[in-house]
């Protein structure tokens, strides 16, 4: 076992919270192809799921309500469609469009070497990369406001049931001594676009191995943000995912719960990975601009059970969700999108402090996912410091 502070390897012990953070856009606008770019990285990460083989379903499912249409305020409006864009309209959304061109579960794919420099693409592997905010203003039916942040009610729950679950207090409680967060990546090789550009390269896998460029970089932003509450945080580097995607979730399992038994202090357990979000051909990238910088947007899933998932107490969980992504939003206006409640585990059984959270999409850049790494983690140990009893 290999420590160093908010890094270290398998062994363990605490309470967990899944961040499987998702990150956002700005304009939906299709940029003018511009001179391009071809970066390394390998196998488009679903949406965190449980068994591989279930994330299709979930994808196809819920496809239309992740990614629906640019939403704007009420006093803005909005944008004009972009050519060859159809915009897309509320009617238009009970017909999920075409499934986003992902790489399945099953194949396995060597990461690329780290591109150094912008390189020409072949007009023939070109496609588009669109830049849009998922972020939601008013509430409708599904659309549940809390604070100043959303939730998505994917479930058959309610809207009144969900309400009256996060009408009650969270009930987490942290102490001063000893590890109170650990982050873990199931899917921790999920990497990003390697420039802002107009065009991406059809031909890329969006996944590397390398720590200072896949998600293990964006969780050491956010435990650095966490930390500077005064809030110890342990940070696994296991690529769970490599060189096997299948199993991810069994191993990551596996690891949460060794850390649980040496820490049992640990109150919440962040799941860190990215989201992917396509069109067609079209990478879609969510973004917001914050502090006068173009940052990814963000998105917690909060799971529930049906009934068949042994986790009783997930109403905690989506309390926890809820109040993390009012504080985001609080002080970073624009940073998520609606939290993600739906019926899938990911792993939340483990503790009552655990999110899944997805930083960005594969259509954001690596800077533009630090950001919000940085962010967000600001705002949890900020939403942490105010849980600590003693």
């Amino acid at each position: 076992m290999r420590k160093r502070k908010r890094k270290y390897s398998p062994p363990a012990g605490g309470a967990v919270i899944i961040l499987a953070v998702v990150i956002g856009a700005g304009a939906a606008a299709l940029l003018p192809l511009a001179k391009p770019i071809l970066k390394n990285v390998a196998v488009v990460s679903v949406m965190a799921a449980r068994p591989e083989q279930s994330m299709e379903l979930l994808e196809k499912r819920f496809y239309s309500q992740l990614y629906p249409p640019r939403e704007e305020e009420p006093a803005k409006p909005s944008p004009a469609p972009q050519p060859d864009l159809p915009k897309e309209t509320e009617q238009q959304q009970e017909e999920p469009p075409q499934e986003p061109q992902k790489e399945p579960a099953e194949v396995e794919k060597e990461p690329s070497p780290p591109l150094e420099q912008m390189e020409e693409i072949p007009l023939e592997y070109q496609g588009p990369v669109i830049e849009e905010s998922m972020s939601v203003f008013q509430e409708r039916e599904g659309m549940i406001s809390y604070g100043k942040g959303m939730i998505r009610n994917s479930s058959n729950l309610p809207d009144s049931e969900v309400r009256s679950i996060l009408s009650q207090p969270d009930g987490l409680a942290l102490s001063s001594q000893g590890p109170q967060v650990l982050i873990v990546h199931t899917h921790a090789t999920e990497s990003f676009e390697p420039f802002d550009a107009a065009v991406y390269d059809t031909r890329h896998t969006w996944r590397s191995t390398d720590n200072r460029e896949n998600m293990v970089a964006i969780g050491d932003m956010v435990a650095q943000g966490i930390e500077k509450w005064g809030i110890e945080v342990l940070h696994d580097t296991t690529q769970h995912d490599y060189p096997s995607y299948n199993g991810s979730y069994e191993r990551s399992a596996e690891t949460i719960r060794r850390y649980l038994e040496e820490y049992p202090s640990i109150k919440v357990v962040l799941d860190v990975h990215r989201d992917a979000i396509q069109r067609e051909q079209t990478l879609v990238k969510p973004v917001a601009e914050i502090n006068g910088e173009k940052t990814a947007q963000l998105m917690i899933i909060a799971g529930c059970d049906d009934g068949t998932m042994d986790m009783p107490l997930w109403p905690q969980n989506l309390r926890f969700a809820a109040g993390i992504q009012n504080q985001m939003e609080t002080m970073y206006p624009g940073l998520t999108r609606p939290v993600f409640f739906c019926y899938r585990k990911y792993n939340m059984d483990l503790t009552t402090g655990s999110l899944l959270i997805e930083f960005g999409s594969h259509g954001n850049t690596l800077e533009e996912v630090l950001r919000t790494g940085e962010l967000a983690g600001d705002a949890i140990g900020q939403y942490l410091a105010g849980k600590i009893v003693g």
